[in-house]
């Protein structure tokens, strides 16, 4: 009979995480990208000047993917360094303050809002919001875990109720009361939620 061999178990490295662009920290450039668009609409919203339509698409597109990568989770194996090197949510806070703050400042001055920016605004907000509830909610997951996971489900019925109600109501041409101010609650239930990063 032949001798069986055996070989010891070798322990396999993690593979390697990818080299981000730039050699800079994950979510650099994104942030770059994010900042620079903000900041450009700032401007001209500011100096009374036109802003493209094509520039609130890319910014509305920007924010909100970044915004979405940075809830997500990182790739495994990855250093966990903030975007730019600043502290993990300045550049979320930054963007939603600048809007806000664009947005009060014509208000105060009396001066008109474009329709664009004023449909970002309740989504940043939301997304603040449901930022802030969801690091609430990690603080007290190890001390009562029943009552966050109940609010996890409360939290998740009630967004699939709220969006398909109106869904349906579009689809079936119903013609609800108040449409305006529920479509603006539409927006900040659905950003309340992504940014509670609720699953």
């Amino acid at each position: 009979m032949g001798r069986t061999s055996y070989r010891p178990a070798v322990a396999l490295a993690p593979p390697a995480a990818p080299s981000e662009p730039l050699g800079a920290p994950r979510g650099s450039v994104r942030g770059v990208l994010t900042l620079t668009l903000s900041v450009t609409v700032w401007i001209l919203v500011l100096a009374d000047r036109l802003v493209p339509d094509y520039l609130y698409q890319t910014v509305y597109l920007a924010v909100l993917f970044y915004f979405g990568a940075r809830s997500s989770p990182g790739t495994p194996g990855a250093e966990a360094r903030a975007p730019l090197r600043l502290p993990k949510w300045f550049i979320r806070a930054f963007v939603i303050g600048g809007f806000a703050a664009v947005y009060l400042f014509l208000q105060s001055t009396g001066r008109a809002v474009p329709v664009a920016l004023a449909s970002l605004l309740p989504v940043l907000i939301g997304y603040a919001a449901g930022a802030v509830v969801e690091k609430a909610v990690e603080t007290l997951a190890h001390a009562r875990p029943r009552g966050v996971a109940l609010f996890g489900h409360v939290r998740a019925v009630l967004a699939i109720l709220f969006v398909g109600a109106l869904c349906a109501a579009a689809v079936l041409d119903f013609t609800l009361p108040f449409l305006p101010q529920l479509l603006a609650v539409l927006e900040l239930v659905v950003a309340f939620y992504f940014g509670s990063r609720a699953g």
